[in-house]
């Protein structure tokens, strides 16, 4: 998990005029109708961009107006499809291929932050897609606040990461095998930010589809080290070296990265990746 950099090279206004400019009627004059309203809201969206939990949906834009936002964003005009681009292109290295809400698989869709069924003033508002995969969006569905108003996911534009290792991975061996006994959040700062995240862990099934990475992920690496038949000093040493190129490239919170840790910290696996 990374934070990274919103996109500066849209301009969000020139993207929805460029699609109503376009748009065959009646929706044109839906659009045009409802065109202020909706940049005052883009406006209003980046004034609360930490406290997105604050933004409640516009009631003037009525129904038609919001289905018309909605079935525009379905029919991916030639302006949205370019925002798009410009979205992807400026992810860092690490998120480029990948999912940020999993960093697992591979994003082919875009969610919608603030989902767009209640939300569909934002329903074509750059800052508000965000490329994920599949899985990650069908869980994400429509959800966006729990029942006690705090937010259920991470936006990695706006949400300050702690600056240190959260996730953990404890790891055993038993028998000449490795294996997962826990995944766990370890936060050592009390900060509103802890409880998305932990919101985030739970609705994504996160801690199920990390446990389904492990044992392949693990695999490879016991592959590497054992083929050298290295002493203990070099294991530790090439494992701490891994984690650092690691987290310069992926982040120090990276799932990845996180198992690495989990391997340095128990003695009796670095005696074992000796054997």
């Amino acid at each position: 998990m990374i934070n990274y950099e919103r996109n500066e090279l849209i301009d969000d206004k020139e993207v929805l005029d460029s699609i109503i400019k376009y748009k065959h009627e009646p929706g044109k004059q839906i659009l045009r109708d409802c065109r202020d309203y909706v940049i005052a809201d883009y406006k209003y969206y980046q004034i609360n961009a930490n406290n997105l939990e604050k933004i409640i949906p516009d009631t003037r834009i009525i129904n038609q107006s919001g289905d018309a936002l909605k079935d525009t964003y379905k029919t991916n005009p030639k302006g949205l499809q370019e925002a798009k681009e410009q979205i992807k292109s400026v992810l860092p290295k690490t998120v480029k291929a990948k999912c940020p809400y999993c960093m697992i698989s591979a994003h082919s869709t875009f969610d919608h932050y603030l989902d767009k069924s209640d939300y569909p003033e934002y329903a074509l508002f750059s800052l508000n897609l965000i490329p994920c995969c599949a899985e990650c969006n069908t869980l994400k569905n429509d959800l966006f606040l729990d029942e006690l108003g705090q937010r259920i996911f991470i936006n990695f534009i706006f949400d300050k990461l702690p600056e240190y290792p959260f996730l953990k991975f404890k790891i055993g061996v038993n028998c000449g095998n490795l294996y997962l006994e826990n995944i766990y959040l370890d936060f050592k700062v009390n900060s509103s930010v802890n409880s998305i995240i932990q919101n985030h862990f739970n609705t994504l099934q996160l801690y199920k589809r990390l446990r389904n990475q492990f044992d392949n992920e693990v695999s490879v690496l016991v592959a590497e080290f054992k083929e050298y038949k290295l002493d203990r000093k070099m294991v530790e040493y090439l494992l701490q070296k891994k984690i650092i190129a690691w987290e310069e490239s992926r982040g120090i919170n990276n799932w990845e990265v996180c198992i690495l840790r989990g391997l340095l910290d128990n003695s009796d696996i670095i005696e074992y990746l000796c054997a």
